[in-house]
């Protein structure tokens, strides 16, 4: 089984990682509960889970490019195939909540002042991981974890 350390280190989700194709996550995940798409992106929603697939013009090929998971309702539904063990947040956790699992898991991150604002602040993790939180209400609460392919 997987955790969420894993996630925010590798980049893997379950058997969910970057590069896979529409075909293979539908292999892996069953059918999208949610389909969006625009000129440039392919958007799949599995509950919680949102994925975003572009097209590699160097290989020609659909790939799965963004793995976000949002903690915006009090129902966290995952995927049956996404399985994840240990300590797992969910909307309430406050941003000292989440740092302190940081600590304790020795990853280390910043504050990425380009997606902090008033209502948002958002930590990147080295992998590139961005946990958003929401700061609108009395408490800083999370909102998502979202992890994008590098470029290169």
């Amino acid at each position: 089984m997987q955790t969420l350390r894993e996630f925010l280190v590798s980049g893997t989700l379950g058997p969910l990682a970057f590069g896979l194709s529409p075909v293979e996550v539908q292999h892996c995940l069953g059918e999208p509960w949610d389909i969006g798409v625009d000129r440039k992106v392919r958007l799949w929603k599995y509950g919680a889970i949102q994925l975003s697939f572009y097209w590699d013009k160097e290989t020609r090929a659909e790939e799965l490019h963004f793995i976000g998971l949002y903690f915006r309702d009090d129902s966290l539904v995952l995927p049956e195939a996404i399985r994840l063990e240990g300590w797992f947040p969910s909307r309430h956790t406050t941003k000292d909540d989440f740092i302190h699992y940081l600590a304790e898991q020795g990853i280390c991150y910043s504050e990425d002042q380009q997606l902090t604002f008033e209502t948002q602040l958002t930590l990147a993790t080295e992998s590139g991981a961005h946990v958003t939180f929401d700061r609108s209400g009395d408490e800083v609460t999370l909102d998502s974890i979202q992890l994008a392919r590098r470029c290169t």
